[in-house]
């Protein structure tokens, strides 16, 4: 099962902390067995149907064997945008205006045969770093080392 994120009020501070950014997408896993290509919400609902256009995107990037944990997302040229990442479901249509979709990878909980969800985190981060072939559509999160600026407002 994949971590969820907890909101805080003070952020922890010293070594060993990493932090990352909070995307406006759905939460989602997606599982890779050769030519076969999943992607599931952390709930367990299948949502390859509705996201069918990243599918190509995601065999070019990703290990033949994988299951990585990320973010679906839709942007347009406004930049990300939730309601229209939303219409994919509201109209049970991959054709729906979503504007452009993408993933966004931040966790790498198998590869291979290899299961890391046992491993350091800082460990699985590398081995997603390694094992992801960015493209216009499947990037890994940015990885800031420090706190974020609080959100101005």
């Amino acid at each position: 099962m994949p971590m969820l994120s907890r909101p805080e009020s003070v952020l922890p501070a010293g070594e060993g902390w990493l932090y990352e950014p909070k995307y406006d997408g759905f939460r989602a896993l997606v599982h890779r067995d050769g030519d076969r290509l999943e992607i599931d919400s952390r709930s367990g609902k299948l949502l390859t149907p509705y996201f069918a256009d990243l599918t190509s995107s995601l065999r070019a990037a990703l290990p033949r064997r994988c299951v990585l944990d990320g973010e679906i997302v839709a942007g347009d040229d406004e930049g990300l945008n939730f309601e229209r990442l939303q219409m994919r479901f509201a109209r049970a249509d991959a054709q729906a205006p979503a504007g452009v979709t993408a993933f966004i990878a931040f966790d790498l909980l198998a590869i291979g045969n290899d299961d890391l969800t046992r491993r350091a985190f800082v460990t699985r981060r590398r081995r997603l770093e390694d094992a992801v072939h960015e493209g216009p559509r499947v990037v890994v999160t940015r990885r800031p080392t420090a706190p974020m600026p609080p959100n101005p407002g």
